[in-house]
Parts: structure tokens; C-alpha cells; sequence
């Protein structure tokens, strides 16, 4: 499988390439705001455009149009893992979708996915429970809360529940995300610490495996679940 990554100079960006070379799958354009060879989709030559599977996205929101208009003209797949996006945005993302595959995550790893659906399934118990969620990560993370905070409460929110979250942005935690329910008489707390940034790396690019056979649409994380 032949990827263009977005965002190839970050530290996910950099981890992906390392992932995918040791899993013999090939980033045949990289195209970052600092790299010196492109710094946009459409500066890479048609040949290697016609020869990608896909458009994995580990950037900023801001380059989103670009990344659309690039992917709708020239009918690639797209997987989008970074977070951030307005609402605006992911109408537009909605409406590209309708013409190609498009997979959009916050979080890359399926143990998050599996808290996600866990939480879908069993939020009708959670009623007389006060709930907050603890989002953590190192103090270079911009957005906060998380997109997986939000996408946790959104979840929630989606069952009538409502939620606290706490956003702490220091040192070098790759990501922690905490839920604690609280009654009476009893605390539950459900944790999920990422110990490195290779599982959101390999988590990436097992997706696009997926997305390479799917048709026009938007997906997520629940998708692997349902398939």
C-alpha cells in the first residue's frame, strides 16, 4: 500500500514513517509546512499522485480545504488523525465524504475505540452518577480538551448524561484519559494511558488497511467494530 503522509515532520508524522517502513508499507510523498521537498499536496508530481492509495493526515486543521480539494480532484481516499477541526470543517469533511472515503479518528488506538463502545453500550446504567473525565498530555498539545475527552463526551451526551472534563497540558505524557463515575457509595474509574506514540502509529496505518477497500463515506473507530 502507497501512502502520501500530511504532517510527515511532526513526531507522529516522523513515528509513522518508522512504523510503516518496518511493516513494509511505503510513504511515497511526504508534505510538511518545513519539509524542503513539498510543502503542499499539489506541489508532488502526478505520477506519485496517481500511484497513492490514500491521504493519511497527522496535521493541523488548517490545511483541511487543500487536503479535500486535493483528495475529491484526484479520487483519493482519506484518513484523517488529527483533531481540532471546527464545525464548519467537519461539514465540509461530511460533504466531501458523500464523493470518497474518508475515515476520521481523534485517536488512533483501539483501546480507546473499545472505552468508546463500552460506554455506548452501558451509558443507560450510568444514571445518579456524577461524571467527569480527566484528559492529560504534554505541555506542546494545542487543543483542549483532547478530541478523545470530547468524543467521550459527546458519547455521553448522546445518552442524556452529563459530564466534567479536566484538561492538564505538562510535561511529557503521551496521553492519559481517565472517566470516574461517582454515587453515594461507590468510585468506578476507568483509565487509559498510552505509554508511547508508536500505538497511535500503528493503530494510523492499520486504518488505512481498512479504508483501502471502502467505498465512498465517512467512517471511524466504531467501524472496526461493526465489520
Amino acid at each position: 500500500m502507497k501512502l502520501i503522509l500530511v504532517g510527515a515532520n511532526g513526531k507522529m508524522g516522523q513515528m509513522v514513517c518508522k512504523v510503516a517502513k518496518e511493516n513494509n508499507l511505503q510513504i511515497i510523498a511526504k508534505v510538511d509546512k518545513q519539509n524542503q521537498k513539498y510543502t503542499k499536496l499539489e506541489q508532488i508530481p502526478p505520477k506519485i499522485i496517481k500511484n497513492a492509495d490514500m491521504v493519511l493526515d497527522f496535521a493541523m486543521p488548517e490545511i483541511l480545504d487543500d487536503e479535500l480539494n486535493f483528495c475529491l480532484k484526484h479520487n483519493k481516499k482519506l484518513v484523517i488523525c488529527c483533531t481540532g477541526h471546527s464545525r464548519k470543517q467537519e461539514q465540509k469533511i461530511k460533504l466531501a465524504s458523500k464523493n470518497i472515503a474518508i475515515f476520521k479518528t481523534a485517536n488512533t488506538s483501539f483501546g480507546i475505540a473499545l472505552i468508546n463502545e463500552i460506554l455506548k453500550k452501558y451509558s443507560k446504567f450510568l444514571n445518579g452518577y456524577k461524571i467527569a473525565i480527566i484528559d492529560k498530555h504534554h505541555k506542546n498539545k494545542k487543543d483542549s480538551p483532547s478530541g478523545t475527552a470530547l468524543a467521550f463526551s459527546n458519547t455521553l451526551n448522546t445518552n442524556n448524561l452529563t459530564c466534567e472534563c479536566l484538561s492538564l497540558r505538562a510535561g511529557t505524557c503521551v496521553g492519559e484519559h481517565q472517566i470516574l463515575l461517582f454515587d453515594d457509595f461507590e468510585e468506578i474509574c476507568i483509565t487509559h494511558i498510552a505509554e508511547s506514540r508508536e500505538l497511535f502509529a500503528i493503530g494510523a496505518l492499520k486504518i488505512c488497511k481498512f479504508v483501502k477497500d471502502l467505498s465512498a463515506g465517512l467512517y471511524g473507530m466504531e467501524n472496526f467494530f461493526i465489520n
